[in-house]
């Protein structure tokens, strides 16, 4: 869809001013405005040549009263949900104080991570959930206050990737008592051949 400025006459047309440039400006004086005199200037050209056209002016109205009524509907939600955004803008402002303490220190943030790591897990699960708690507040999507749930969650997707909570060891204690699931498992009968003579005759 064409905007309103496409179907009125170019800046170009007033190039034909001898030393302007093509906004009708001459270029020295152009050249001392500040960004936001220029910003100003282009603002209040382009108001001027939307209003040469009926057709065009009258979407330029509608385009405004749309971004107005949109302005004034997020006004009301913002005061609705006050409370609500505050606690998003403070959790916001923690996830990124936490990715800049870990672009800053990442050391002492890292040593961090790690202590808060139980040392009786396997060596290469301990780098793999210290390296998924790093990666998420980095993507700023954790923060340092309770790094112990960032751990345990951080378990549970690593268990959840490699399927190991599938994995049942025999030898590992049921309950917290010496009994083991391979002392549940009856054993097997002593090997005997004459069973086997019995088949074959």
């Amino acid at each position: 869809m064409s905007s309103p400025a496409d179907r009125i006459k170019p800046y170009a047309a007033l190039s034909h001013i001898y030393g302007a440039n093509s906004y009708g400006v001459p270029r020295g004086k152009w050249g001392k405005m500040t960004a936001k005199q220029k910003t100003a200037f282009r603002g209040r050209l382009y108001r001027e040549r939307i209003k040469a056209d009926p057709e065009a002016h009258a979407e330029y109205k509608a385009r405004v009263n749309g971004h107005l009524e949109w302005k004034e509907c997020y006004a009301r939600w913002k005061a609705a949900n006050r409370d609500r955004q505050n606690a998003y803008n403070r959790a916001y402002r923690k996830r990124a104080k936490a990715r800049e303490a870990m672009n800053i220190h990442p050391n002492e943030v890292y040593a961090i991570i790690v202590k808060a790591i139980p040392r009786a897990w396997p060596k290469h699960m301990q780098d793999d959930i210290a390296g998924m708690i790093c990666l998420d507040i980095l993507e700023n999507r954790a923060t340092l206050d309770r790094v112990d749930h960032l751990v345990k969650a951080a378990s549970t997707r690593f268990h959840r990737t490699m399927e190991t909570w599938k994995t049942k060891s025999l030898d590992a204690p049921m309950g917290g008592t010496d009994l083991r699931r391979i002392d549940l498992l009856e054993a097997p009968a002593p090997y005997d051949g004459a069973h086997e003579e019995e088949d074959r005759s």
